[in-house]
């Protein structure tokens, strides 16, 4: 696929073993975004390996990455997210008063079953925020502190190391999140990793100042809306092996290979396609468009994260509609899309190109005027 001028797609780069019911485990945890780079024609590799032995498609698992959602991911979907449904969360946060003898405690006293959730969030978070970035968050947010030159070119690759060490984090506690939750009122003992217990109630309140921040906005739903729950579960499915929550289980050959067939359903379809028949060609396109709204990959998501598959389907849109794929334009909640020949450094559609450069005067004429 030829990506449009100066965007491209990002895949996570691990490595997969296989168990023995076929599931496929993440390993070497947390894994790095890169470049999904000589892909353009990843349905054609794809769909040949819809008959391949298990170890072909867990070769293929670890070189392209996770496979993504081959099918639509709900709203309901975000009760699997901790951080994504607007009704667990705001409940979690009223739990944290329920809280307070076990924070102050360094997490040594039980607690009922029911908070526990809230507990091994909280203990995630502090576990994982060994260089502060959740509290220089916390600190911008507020306005309560500047970012320095360097803290600007280096903080979003620490909220990324920090969002990886929270799902690592949360795999290796889901288990148990269940598991406690299922006692109820009965008492539990949450386990905390001893250099992490001092953090403990800077973890709370800082989850509970980004928290009533992304409120404010409009809560967590509207942060993370339907369109892009798709990709959430790609960055997420990784950190969840064998099944531990089961709203979410982990990926396995059988779906790769059903995902794989699909494809070399896709790839014969185009071969029948006659290029002197515009019908036939604009069917495929219209079909090609809709499975790509689906997976919560349309418009073409620009310098994101999107699983194998999805990306599968956008390297059949140029041999399908002989165009590039559109960008969406940058501005928020415009759904207008770029024109095909765009420069790489334009952001925003005719409308808003206007409005941008009006902001950006007034802007200047601020700086000037001091």
């Amino acid at each position: 696929m030829t990506a449009p001028t100066g965007a491209r797609l990002y895949r996570l780069a691990l490595t997969y073993t296989l168990t023995g019911d076929g599931l496929l485990v993440a390993e070497r945890l947390p894994a790095d975004k890169v470049p999904a780079r000589g892909e353009g024609a990843l349905y054609r590799r794809l769909a040949g390996l819809a008959d391949a032995d298990d170890a072909a498609l867990v070769a293929a698992a670890s070189r392209y990455g996770p496979l993504g959602p081959t099918g639509p991911i709900r709203v309901s979907n975000q009760a699997a997210y901790l951080w994504v449904a607007d009704t667990a969360v705001r409940g979690n946060v009223r739990n944290l008063g329920l809280l307070r003898k076990w924070l102050a405690h360094g997490a040594t006293t039980p607690i009922p079953g029911t908070v526990a959730p809230v507990a091994h969030a909280v203990a995630i978070i502090a576990e994982a925020d060994a260089d502060w970035t959740m509290g220089r968050l916390a600190q911008f947010i507020t306005e309560t502190a500047t970012p320095t030159e360097l803290e600007r070119a280096t903080f979003p690759g620490r909220i990324e190391r920090l969002e990886q060490r929270l799902y690592a984090g949360l795999s290796r506690r889901a288990a148990l999140i269940t598991r406690d939750h299922a006692r109820g009122d009965a008492a539990v003992t949450v386990h905390v990793q001893p250099a992490a217990r001092p953090r403990l109630a800077t973890a709370a309140a800082h989850w509970r100042t980004v928290l009533d921040k992304a409120s404010e906005l409009g809560g967590l739903s509207e942060l993370v809306p339907p369109g892009t729950l798709g990709r959430l579960a790609t960055e997420f499915r990784p950190y969840l092996s064998e099944g531990d929550l089961p709203l979410y289980p982990a990926e396995s050959v059988a779906e790769w290979r059903k995902a794989c067939r699909e494809l070399g359903d896709w790839t014969e379809e185009l071969a029948r396609a006659d290029p002197a028949a515009p019908d036939r060609r604009a069917t495929l396109r219209a079909s090609l468009l809709l499975r790509l709204r689906t997976v919560d990959a349309w418009p073409y998501p620009a310098d994101e994260l999107l699983g194998a598959f999805p990306r599968a389907l956008w390297s059949l849109w140029e041999p399908v509609t002989g165009q590039r794929p559109q960008r969406r334009c940058a501005w928020p909640d415009c759904t207008r899309l770029l024109p095909v020949d765009a420069h790489g450094n334009r952001r925003h559609c005719d409308q808003h190109r206007r409005q941008s450069a009006r902001d950006r005067a007034a802007r200047n004429r601020r700086t000037l005027a001091g």
